[in-house]
């Protein structure tokens, strides 16, 4: 029963799709193309935001961690840590 249910369920589908008439049909693919195209706009946008954001990011820091980075690897002591343990 559940198997004709389905089939008719599926027939009803395909009429109402038949109903629609061309231009109808027509304009319902432009815009589904068209909101297609704007969520890929809003995608490249954020896209170029993030990698914005991180090639400042490592501009700005990247310097003074490299350079922290040979100061540890030479075996001298940061200069923010404490020398007073006690602190």
């Amino acid at each position: 029963m559940a198997v004709g249910g389905e089939h008719d369920a599926g027939k009803a589908r395909m009429r109402e799709r038949s109903d629609v008439n061309p231009a109808q049909q027509l304009h319902n693919n432009v815009r589904r193309s068209i909101d297609q195209s704007m969520q890929f706009q809003a995608e490249h946008r954020c896209t170029v935001t993030v990698c914005a954001i991180v090639s400042c990011f490592s501009l700005t820091q990247g310097p003074s961690a490299v350079m922290l980075s040979i100061s540890f690897l030479s075996g001298h002591q940061p200069p923010f840590v404490n020398a007073n343990p006690w602190w």
